[in-house]
């Protein structure tokens, strides 16, 4: 079963290398273009795998990939999503004609019309693009588009945030909102200009910017926006151990560092959980954008009912496993943000270790889901930062 699954992972993981897919799409190319054609250049723009373990359903194991296409004779590249399976049949679906979000080609159109550009698309969930405020601007606006049945509730959501932003004395900060059009679910925002985290920590003490980030999370925490119900510790905490067991079939050479990590996770999963409240549901440093002093917060598709501490050990184990800079200001943020929301609210050492252990298992398996080029070493070096993040959750404690 071992030899079958890793053949197959192999197979898919030639549809996410830019060095191999080429040769693998050009049979495809007039179901992928629409018409009889020669691929020239391919860019993988995303890639997720489908990897199916149990021995019957490994067969059904799939990859899906978003290209960039360079087609013969074309002055402009070709956006093609693509799903392919084990066998080496595809199925495409040729952006942006999305059965989830009819509206698409209009908004693609009008976003091109004024020198727009695709930020990131994900088949039937979302497509980001970006244009210019007007011509010769250089401001940009980004739209995202959802599946209209999604798109009020996020909207309310923004609406909702407006509000507590401006009631909350600075401590809370987002992308202003321009408008929103029901009928192609599309949100349009003014763009966020700043520095990332990594940059703002190279000019500035950890602890201020920890008490900007806290100080904000905490206005949210606190809040009654209106959002989903996170899933419960316990399906939880099957679905992140049914995660390590999968990495070990797919990577046996990490079983010893997955081991340590899975016998920290049952040690604190009886731990009593905490108060829910309003969280980000997915937070991590690229949800954030310093300007002039101040931190704004972006991307608020996955607010879920959940335990703060959540939120913080999600952003502590994404610091860790991305890096903010060096090991030492890695770890100094991580403490001062840990610090710095104390100062605001409660929070459960125990239950931050267990979410930060939970995450930082997301975060390593999304090498595993991507099958880019080196993704087992990838995998590898990040389940190696584990020490790293017990040390901080030890200082913190």
């Amino acid at each position: 079963m071992a030899r079958h699954l890793h053949t197959t992972v192999e197979r898919l993981a030639k549809y996410a290398d830019e060095r191999q897919c080429l040769p693998l799409l050009q049979p495809h190319a007039q179901a992928l273009i629409g018409r009889p054609c020669s691929l020239m250049s391919c860019d993988v723009l995303a890639s997720r795998a489908k990897v199916r373990h149990k021995p019957d359903q490994v067969a059904n194991s799939s990859v899906d990939v978003l290209y960039r296409l360079g087609v013969a004779g074309d002055d402009h590249p070709v956006v093609v999503a693509v799903q392919a399976n084990a066998h080496n049949d595809i199925i495409s679906a040729r952006f942006p004609h999305d059965d989830e979000m009819t509206e698409l080609p209009h908004v693609l159109a009008s976003a091109l019309e004024r020198g727009g550009e695709l930020v990131k698309y994900s088949p039937s969930k979302s497509c980001v693009l970006r244009y210019r405020d007007r011509p010769g601007s250089a401001g940009w606006t980004y739209s995202k588009t959802y599946p209209p049945v999604r798109a009020p509730q996020i909207y309310r959501r923004w609406r909702q945030l407006d509000t507590l932003a401006s009631g909350s004395d600075g401590r809370l900060r987002i992308a202003e909102s321009l408008s929103f059009d029901p009928r192609s679910g599309t949100i349009a925002q003014r763009e966020l200009v700043g520095e990332s985290l990594a940059e703002a920590l190279r000019r500035s003490r950890p602890s201020r910017l920890a008490e900007s980030i806290a100080a904000g999370l905490v206005v949210i925490h606190h809040s009654t926006l209106d959002c989903d119900e996170g899933l419960e510790p316990a399906a939880r905490q099957r679905q992140t151990v049914r995660k390590i067991k999968h990495l070990v079939e797919l990577i046996p050479t990490a079983a010893e560092s997955l081991a340590t990590i899975e016998a920290l996770l049952v040690s604190v999963a009886s731990s009593e959980p905490s108060r829910r409240c309003v969280s980000f549901g997915d937070f991590h440093p690229g949800q954030i954008v310093f300007a002039d002093g101040d931190v704004s917060f972006c991307d608020f598709d996955s607010f879920v009912l959940d335990e703060p501490e959540r939120d913080l050990g999600e952003f502590i184990a994404a610091s860790i496993v991305g890096g903010l800079g060096d090991h030492a200001t890695t770890h100094a943020f991580c403490l001062a943000l840990t610090n710095a929301y104390r100062g605001h609210a409660h929070l459960d050492h125990q239950r931050l270790t267990w979410h930060a252990t939970v995450e930082f298992v997301t975060h390593v398996a999304h090498s595993a889901r991507a099958l880019r080029p080196g993704w087992a070493g990838t995998v590898l070096s990040a389940a190696a930062k584990y020490p790293e993040l017990r040390r901080v959750l030890d200082d913190a404690a």
